[in-house]
């Protein structure tokens, strides 16, 4: 930081004071950073969206007296209700086209691959993993989106399967390929609980959020591949 400048003769002097960091500001900055953890902020956003959308849809219903509105509402509450009370999981999002073409593309399928969709929401990762050969199964913990999936199947005639579950308490060693679209606190707790039990070469497809520790081989569109070593 200069402090002053003085002419000598046809020379510039430049005086220069040295500022030493202070200790106790870079103390400070990690107690914030510990506090605030990576992806909190997403995770709150995600919350928040839900419970807004859920208010306005109870609002509209009880305006309008709907016998409509009231449906959509049960129906909304029914799809955000294990997100919201399962914190360590995820709210019901739907991946964007262009994200689940991006995962099956990192996931690099074959006929026979092994495949566990950890919150298999409307299907899309399923239907598509199976289109090419794989043996595919989706994890979903929401009664509403497993009905859906149920008839969404039995309509389609798939040859996807679909498990009403708690991924958390399934065991996924034998998987070839994981899809997940989790938030980054369920992530730290995937990366504890879950991506050590994966077999040597298996492969971690995540929509958005990355794990904490792990080095990803390929990085797309928002999506993270991860090779278990």
């Amino acid at each position: 930081m200069i402090t002053s400048l003085s002419r000598t003769s046809s020379k510039i002097v430049l005086r220069a004071k040295v500022t030493k960091p202070d200790k106790r500001e870079g103390r400070n900055i990690k107690r914030r950073a510990a506090s605030n953890p990576p992806g909190r902020t997403e995770e709150i956003k995600f919350m928040f969206f839900e419970i807004l959308l859920l208010l306005a849809t109870l609002v509209i219903s009880l305006v309008t007296q709907s016998f409509i509105a009231y449906f959509f509402f049960v129906v909304l509450f029914l799809l955000c209700l294990p997100g919201i009370l399962a914190l360590d999981s995820a709210p019901y999002l739907p991946t964007l086209k262009k994200n689940s073409e991006t995962m099956i593309m990192l996931a690099d399928i074959s006929p026979g691959t092994k495949v566990y969709d950890l919150g298999a929401g409307d299907g899309r990762l399923l239907e598509r993993a199976a289109k090419k050969g794989a043996d595919v199964t989706g994890f979903e913990i929401s009664a509403s989106l497993f009905l859906f999936l149920v008839l969404k199947k039995a309509i389609k005639r798939a040859s996807w399967k679909v498990r009403m579950a708690n991924f958390w308490k399934k065991d996924i060693s034998d998987a070839d390929i994981v899809f997940c679209f989790l938030t980054p606190r369920a992530m730290r707790r995937f990366e504890r609980e879950k991506f050590g039990t994966m077999k040597k070469g298996a492969r971690l497809v995540s929509n958005y959020f990355p794990l904490s520790k792990q080095k990803e081989k390929l990085v797309e569109n928002g999506v993270y591949l991860y090779v278990k070593k």
